[in-house]
C-alpha cells in the first residue's frame, strides 16, 4: 500500500516499479493490493495521511481514477441488491374471518412460488453480478499487462535511439580526428583537390642551394615526404616554419615513419595556402616519452605560379 501511496524512498519505488513489469507474480500481488486500496476508499475506510495521499497520489492517474469509479459502480449496485427483501414463507393469518382449507392452501403454495421467484431473481442478480464483476477484473488485467508491454517497448526504442546516438557521437569524432590529421576540413561533398607531390632528400652538411618546390596556381593540397638517414624514434613531429620570423605556419600530428622505394620517409599533407613566394623549412623533431629532440631540418624555396 504504501507504494501505492508514494511513500516508500525513491530507491524501492523505482525497483517495485521495475519487478512489477518483469516478474508477474509481484505484478499480481500488487494488483492485489491496488484491489483492496480501491475497495477501502469507496467504503470509507481511509482517513487522515493515507486518505490525503491517496486523492493527492493515487487518483493523479488516469487509469486509477476509473478504477475508482468502477469500484463505486460496484459497491452501489451491491448495496441495491442488499434491499431485496424476500417475502415471507408464511402468510399472516386472519384476524377476522376464518377462509376455506383449500383457499388457503392455495394462497400458502401462491406465497411460496412467489418467494421461490423472488429469491432466484436475487441468485441470478447475484450470479450475473459475480459474472460481470469477473469480466471486467479480466479486461483490467489484460489493459494492465498491455499498458506493461508497451513500456517494455518503450524501453527498447529509447535503448535503440541512445545506441544510435551513441554512434553517431563516434562518427563525429572521427570525422574531426580525419581533419586534424589533415589539417583540411572534411566535406560531405566529393570534391576533386589537385595535389601536389614533392619529394626532399635528408640535408646534407655540403653547401648546397635548397631546393625550389614549384606550386601550380589551382593546386589546394601538397604532399611532401621528408627522406630519414635514421628511424631512431616510433614518432615524429613535423613544423613548417619561415626562417625570416621563426614563426610556425603549419605543424603535422604525431608521425610514424613509413617505408617505401626511397627508404624511411615522413608523408605530410598540408593546405597550398600555407606557402607563398619564399624561403621557408621543415623543422623535424622526434618524441620520446613527452619530450622532443631535433632532428633534421629540411630547407626550401618556394615559387608560386600565377
Amino acid at each position: 500500500m504504501q507504494h501505492l501511496l508514494g511513500l516508500l524512498p525513491e530507491a524501492d519505488q523505482e525497483r517495485l516499479d521495475s519487478l512489477s513489469v518483469s516478474d508477474d507474480t509481484v505484478a499480481a500481488r500488487l494488483c492485489d493490493a491496488e484491489n483492496d486500496l480501491v475497495d477501502a476508499y469507496v467504503r470509507g475506510d481511509l482517513a487522515g495521511e493515507d486518505l490525503d495521499r491517496f486523492m493527492t497520489h493515487y487518483l493523479t492517474s488516469e487509469r486509477r481514477r476509473r478504477k475508482v469509479l468502477f469500484a463505486e459502480s460496484l459497491l452501489k449496485l451491491e448495496k441495491e441488491r442488499k434491499r431485496v427483501t424476500p417475502l415471507p414463507l408464511v402468510p399472516p393469518r386472519a384476524a377476522v374471518t376464518k377462509r376455506p382449507a383449500g383457499r388457503t392452501r392455495w394462497i400458502a403454495w401462491a406465497a411460496v412460488i412467489v418467494v421461490s421467484v423472488a429469491a432466484g431473481t436475487v441468485v441470478f442478480d447475484d450470479l450475473h453480478v459475480r459474472q460481470s464483476l469477473s469480466g471486467i477484473t479480466a479486461a483490467l488485467r489484460a489493459l494492465e499487462k498491455t499498458e506493461r508491454e508497451s513500456t517494455d517497448e518503450l524501453k527498447i526504442q529509447e535503448a535503440r535511439t541512445s545506441a544510435l546516438l551513441a554512434q553517431v557521437s563516434r562518427l563525429e569524432g572521427v570525422v574531426t580526428n580525419l581533419e586534424s590529421a589533415s589539417g583540411t576540413v572534411v566535406n560531405a561533398k566529393p570534391l576533386l583537390v589537385r595535389v601536389a607531390s614533392f619529394l626532399l632528400s635528408a640535408p646534407t652538411r655540403g653547401i648546397e642551394a635548397p631546393p625550389v618546390l614549384t606550386v601550380p596556381s589551382d593546386v589546394e593540397q601538397l604532399s611532401v615526404r621528408l627522406k630519414l638517414e635514421e628511424t631512431e624514434f616510433a614518432r615524429y613531429r613535423v613544423s613548417l616554419k619561415s626562417p625570416a620570423g621563426q614563426t610556425v605556419l603549419w605543424q603535422s600530428p604525431r608521425l610514424a615513419p613509413e617505408r617505401g622505394q626511397h627508404g624511411a620517409v615522413l608523408k605530410l599533407n598540408l593546405p597550398a595556402e600555407r606557402v607563398k613566394n619564399g624561403a621557408y623549412r621543415f623543422d623535424v623533431v622526434g618524441l620520446e616519452q613527452g619530450q622532443e629532440e631535433p632532428v633534421a631540418s629540411y630547407a626550401f624555396n618556394a615559387h608560386r605560379e600565377e
